[in-house]
């Protein structure tokens, strides 16, 4: 029988290089979600995939959604993910550098896309850049960040840029920003799926296919399945409660191929504003850089705690340097949803 492990390396922009191993279906899937093509060589991290036995998520309240255990089952420290009472995935180290990630659901690829994360993030080659709530886009040559705390409607624009500007995604909720050598400020993707509310879904055309077709689904999702369902049946989008699929199948539907990095041109610092009419205010490079920092998130990933980017907190030491602002602009916009984003505000926004 031939073997169905094989050996991968991604040169993560192209500063990087991370193998994945592991079951071929895995490793196609974690691609989906990786803009660099896969070659062969040395690496400075290694991450081992391991399918486990299936498992079937019972439903049972008496446990938290989400919860992670420490036991001790190998020479390292080894944490166990459980949803409800369900072991779904397991990690622990092989060495500097070296995770072995067992997983008990087919499409759960969110556990190797953190490790490969993590490896990154300690990595000295990430020292120059900091991590920030925010979706970056490219429309034309201009690439606009847009940055805000949650449910501040940072995706509900991009993804609105994108379906009616022709844009280009280059990352959703999470953006690596530094500078350039010309000291132009500059974002870069995170592998990672895309997710993004029912509210938002319901009114974007090209998305709205995912509603009607569930096998487009083609990564693991934050809730339950039947729950999704019982919600598109219903039709409850106002729900806080979303879809996500990998970067891949997102270019698919959208019919524009994501980016790995772009140029920051523009800085939209979203806010949101129940009732009222959407407003624009210009900001100086001192309250660009204040808000910005505002929701600048800690580069580290702890694989012993569930994430929850509803409680992450700044660094205490800021890695955003004043510099790097020197050639972007930044305005402020209010807006109370969706339905406020026609063709004219977008327009008037990334002129």
């Amino acid at each position: 029988m031939t073997s169905n492990i094989t050996r991968r390396v991604y040169n993560y922009l192209e500063e990087v290089p991370i193998s994945l191993e592991g079951p071929k279906e895995m490793l196609d899937l974690c691609q989906r979600n990786i803009e660099e093509a896969p070659t062969t060589g040395e690496c400075q991290g290694e991450i081992k995939l391991i399918g486990g036995s299936p498992v079937i998520i019972i439903k049972d309240k008496e446990f938290p959604y989400a919860s992670i255990k420490q036991s001790q089952s190998h020479s390292n420290s080894q944490w166990d993910y459980f949803r409800y009472g369900t072991l779904t995935r397991s990690y622990w180290s092989g060495g500097p550098n070296k995770y072995v990630v067992r997983y008990h659901i087919k499409d759960d690829c969110d556990g190797p896309l953190r490790c490969f994360w993590k490896i990154y993030f300690d990595s000295p080659a990430s020292a120059d850049k900091s991590l920030v709530h925010g979706t970056l886009v490219a429309t034309g040559a201009k690439g606009i960040l847009i940055s805000g705390p949650c449910r501040s409607g940072k995706t509900t624009l991009g993804l609105s840029m994108i379906s009616s500007l022709d844009a280009q995604l280059i990352s959703e909720g999470l953006t690596l920003i530094s500078r350039n050598i010309d000291y132009q400020l500059r974002g870069y993707y995170l592998p990672r799926p895309i997710y993004s509310r029912f509210s938002t879904i319901s009114k974007l055309p090209r998305l709205s296919e995912l509603i009607e077709n569930s096998d487009l689904w083609d990564v693991g999702q934050h809730f339950d399945i039947d729950a999704l369902k019982r919600i598109i049946r219903a039709k409850r989008f106002d729900i806080d409660a979303g879809l996500q699929i990998s970067r891949k199948k997102f270019g698919e539907l959208m019919g524009t191929p994501t980016k790995r990095t772009s140029n920051i041109d523009l800085l939209i610092l979203t806010r949101y504003v129940s009732g009222k009419p959407p407003t624009i205010e210009r900001l100086s490079t001192g309250e660009l850089i204040n808000c910005l920092r505002k929701n600048e998130f800690k580069k580290s990933i702890n694989l012993g705690e569930v994430e929850d980017q509803r409680s992450e907190t700044p660094p205490e030491k800021s890695q955003i340097d004043e510099k790097w602002f020197e050639r972007t602009k930044g305005i402020l916009f209010s807006f109370s949803g969706i339905n406020d984003l026609n063709q004219g505000v977008l327009e008037e926004l990334v002129k």
